[in-house]
C-alpha cells in the first residue's frame, strides 16, 4: 500500500502495515464508503501502548463531518484535507484517505501527545476481488466462482494459477452433491477471508444432534485440531463449537472486521 503524504517506512506507517488485517479493514471501509459519501476520511485511533491492534478505533468520516466539525480540526487541517482530495491526481475509485493518531508519552514530564499522520493510499484491488469472491461463493454454487476462488487463493500463494487447478475446480464442481459443494464453497472462502485476516460470520444451520443450536451466530476460528473435517467457531454468547462446513451459512453485519484472537475449541 503507497503512503503518499507520509513515508512508508514512518514508524506509524510501519505499525499500520504490521497488524494483521488492518489495512485490508481499513481498505474496505473506504471502498465501501466512496460513493455513498462525498470525499469520506477514514480515521484510525491507536490507544497509547496497543501493539496488536483489539482496542483500535476506526471511523467513516465523511465530508460534512470533517469539513464543518470544529472540534475535528484540532486534530488535522481542513484545509489540507481539502487540498488532498481535490488534488488533479485523487480518484476517488483508486485511492482513500487515512488519518492515523497515535498517543505517544514524551519523557520530559510524561507528557501525553498524539502522533498524526495523512495519507493519501492507494486500494488494493486483489482485497477488493477477494471480498467479492467470497459473497459470490457463499451466494451460491456456481463454477465460476469457485474457479474464481482458485485463482485468487494460488496467485495469494503466489504459486501461479495452472490450467489443471482449474480442472480441479472443475471436477470439483461436477462431482460434488449440492449440500457438500456447499461446505466446499464455505471452506474456499474462509480460507480467502483467513488470508486476507478478516473476520468470517456465521449462523449455524441443518444440525440435528443439537438441533437447539440452529439459527445461532458467531465466528469461525479455523481448522478444529481434533478434527479436520471441522472448524471451531465461537457463538455470540460465548459458547465454542467444533462445526462441519456445510452446517452453517456466511453472514457480516455492516462493515468488514479484523480477525480476533483464536480461542480453544470444543466439540459439538
Amino acid at each position: 500500500m503507497r503512503h503518499d503524504l507520509s513515508d512508508a517506512s514512518d514508524p506509524e506507517n510501519k505499525w499500520f502495515d504490521g497488524v494483521p488485517g488492518l489495512s485490508e479493514e481499513v481498505g474496505l471501509l473506504a471502498w465501501q464508503h466512496r460513493q455513498c459519501q462525498q470525499s469520506p476520511l477514514i480515521l484510525v485511533i491507536a490507544p497509547h501502548g496497543e501493539v496488536h491492534g483489539n482496542e483500535l478505533q476506526i471511523m467513516m468520516i465523511p465530508r460534512i463531518l470533517w469539513d464543518k466539525k470544529p472540534r475535528f480540526m484540532d486534530v488535522f487541517s481542513r484545509e489540507c484535507l481539502r487540498n488532498m482530495f481535490g488534488a488533479s491526481s485523487f480518484c476517488p475509485n483508486r485511492q482513500y484517505i487515512r488519518a492515523l493518531v497515535i498517543p505517544t508519552i514524551v519523557t520530559e514530564g510524561a507528557r501525553m501527545q498524539s502522533s498524526c499522520s495523512l495519507s493519501t493510499c492507494d486500494f488494493d484491488l486483489e482485497v477488493i476481488r477477494g471480498a467479492a469472491i467470497v459473497d459470490a461463493l457463499t451466494a451460491g454454487l456456481r463454477f465460476e466462482d469457485l474457479e474464481a476462488a482458485f485463482m485468487w487463493l494460488e496467485k495469494r500463494e503466489q504459486s501461479g494459477f495452472s490450467p489443471e487447478s482449474s480442472a480441479a475446480a472443475l471436477s470439483l464442481h461436477a462431482n460434488t452433491p449440492p449440500l457438500e459443494l456447499r461446505g466446499i464453497h464455505n471452506e474456499f472462502a474462509f480460507n480467502i477471508m483467513r488470508r486476507l485476516g478478516l473476520e468470517f460470520g456465521i449462523c449455524l444451520t441443518g444440525l440435528s444432534s443439537a438441533a437447539h443450536l440452529n439459527g445461532k451466530e458467531g465466528v469461525l476460528r479455523g481448522s478444529d485440531p481434533m478434527n479436520p473435517s471441522r472448524s471451531k467457531a465461537r457463538l455470540d454468547d460465548g459458547t465454542i463449537v467444533s462445526v462441519r462446513f456445510v452446517n452453517f451459512v456466511y453472514i457480516r453485519h455492516g462493515d468488514y472486521k479484523r480477525s480476533a484472537v483464536e480461542c480453544p475449541a470444543g466439540n459439538f
